[in-house]
């Protein structure tokens, strides 16, 4: 019986190592599992997009409430922000607490925003003008600027502010003909800027196994 087994094994072995890789990771072979795989990625894809758009709104309609009751650690509004992801309440506390600590992450990442609208500006300039990264100072200054009072910058982008905006503009030498396009850029998008990323951010955390 043991022979048999070890037998088996060895079979099984060697039909995997017999296997190679191809197009789309199915193994030579098994192409009948192709669009099965396919068919489970798109779904997968999807769902996580809906997710995603799910926070993403509900963090909108809620954002002063919600970073509140993180930054306690508590409220009815965070309850349920975490049960869009996790349908056990017994872990709403371990949660509540989880997100309480990534709170600066999630409510303050000026460093993240910073680099998102370092792009936005960049993208307006000759493409033989770009750059990758910009100056260390400017850098500095642009992440200060932001830092000194992040939630008035994020309201100033949400309605487009340009009497606050322009200090932004000036850090970033955004040209006086560019600057309504840099300003209406940052307005349409608020939601990429500030939501999205906190968006996944939260839901890479309800994900965790707790």
């Amino acid at each position: 019986m043991i022979h048999k087994y070890r037998m088996l094994l060895l079979a099984n072995l060697l039909f995997i190592s017999a296997c190679t890789m191809g197009a789309g990771h199915v193994p030579v072979g098994m192409e009948v599992l192709a669009p099965v795989v396919a068919v489970s990625n798109t779904l997968s894809k999807s769902a996580y997009k809906r997710k995603i758009n799910q926070i993403k709104r509900y963090l909108g309609s809620h954002y002063e409430v919600l970073k509140r009751e993180t930054y306690q650690g508590n409220g009815v509004h965070l309850e349920h922000l975490i049960m869009l992801v996790e349908k056990d309440e017994t872990k709403i506390p371990l949660f509540k607490n989880k997100l309480q600590q990534e709170y600066s992450s999630l409510f303050g990442n000026s460093r993240d925003i910073s680099m998102r609208i370092s792009f936005i500006a960049a993208q307006l300039l000759p493409g033989n003008q770009r750059r990758y990264i910009l100056p260390y100072q400017v850098r500095i200054n642009l992440l200060a600027d932001i830092d000194a009072n992040y939630d008035a910058f994020r309201i100033a982008v949400k309605n487009r502010d340009t009497r606050r905006l322009r200090r932004t503009a000036d850090i970033l030498s955004v040209s006086p003909a560019n600057r309504e396009q840099f300003y209406n850029q940052l307005s349409a998008q608020y939601d990429s800027i500030f939501l999205e990323s906190v968006a996944v951010r939260i839901y890479r955390i309800l994900q965790t196994k707790l």
